[in-house]
């Protein structure tokens, strides 16, 4: 079975999603979100933010389990802080986006039993800290390509990752 759930823009909302078992497409982007819950399981999931979203988030929390993930363009969500966790398949998210000048975002990413990838523009200062349970920590210094911009968005990423791999890449 098939469904499609249309939300209007212009109406501000604090979104509870939940999605288990099977494939989902999920397009939050352009919407009036102001808290966001996500939690998605048992299946491949794609969430995307295509067009930026107004005013911009204050929190976003992303539960997925048991299936692949990816989160597309999550800067359009412009959150104050974003929480995500992932257990037993793999989580793949993308910053890239509108993120707005002078603010600064919190992200926390934590996952076990699979692979998380998190893809950040360098249009972003990046500060982040990356350990994992086998004892590896990584706190990673600003890639040569990271914009020098001082009124650009910073981004205070944490990751922690047990029975799998982390990476973080820049573009």
């Amino acid at each position: 079975p098939e469904l499609t759930v249309v939300i209007p823009t212009g109406v501000p909302i604090d979104l509870s999603l939940r999605v288990g078992q099977g494939e989902s497409r999920i397009d939050l982007g352009g919407l009036t979100l102001t808290d966001l819950g996500l939690d998605v399981a048992m299946g491949n999931h794609t969430v995307d933010f295509k067009e930026p979203v107004v005013p911009g988030l204050r929190r976003a929390r992303v539960n997925a389990s048991m299936g692949n993930v990816s989160i597309d363009h999550l800067g359009n969500a412009r959150a104050e802080s974003i929480d995500a966790s992932g257990s037993m398949g793999n989580l793949k998210v993308d910053l890239g986006g509108d993120w707005r000048k002078d603010t600064e975002t919190d992200l926390s990413f934590r996952h076990s039993m699979g692979e998380l990838t998190v893809n950040v523009p360098t249009q972003v200062r990046l500060q982040a800290d990356v350990s994992s349970s086998q004892g590896h920590a990584d706190n990673r210094s600003a890639d040569p390509r990271e914009t020098q911009d001082p009124a650009a968005p910073r981004l205070r990423l944490r990751v922690s990752t047990s029975m799998g791999d982390s990476h973080i890449s820049r573009y």
